[in-house]
């Protein structure tokens, strides 16, 4: 039997995608999003000092529009970033 422990479903998804943090901004491969945040390849010149404060991410729609979420660094391994979704009460 399969245990999915999973709430929420991930979604493969392939658009222009960026992070931003204060004036810094960095170009990142989405490889899926959920409503609990993203799944990135790391990219190079990863700075693994920023991910201690949140990031802006930008996920670009078709025309002007475009997905913004606030996510922080959950984990990091073997080329994989996951960053969680951040909430707020």
């Amino acid at each position: 039997m399969h245990d999915d422990r999973r709430r929420f479903s991930r979604v493969p998804f392939d658009a222009h995608t960026l992070l931003q943090q204060d004036d810094w901004c960095i170009a990142v491969q989405l490889v899926d999003v959920s409503l609990r945040g993203l799944l990135l390849l790391e990219p190079d010149g990863w700075d693994a000092q920023r991910a201690r404060a949140p990031f802006i991410a930008l996920i670009e729609l078709a025309g002007a529009n475009q997905i913004r979420m606030e996510v922080t660094l959950a984990h990091a391994e073997e080329g994989a970033v996951r960053a969680d979704a951040s909430t707020r009460s």
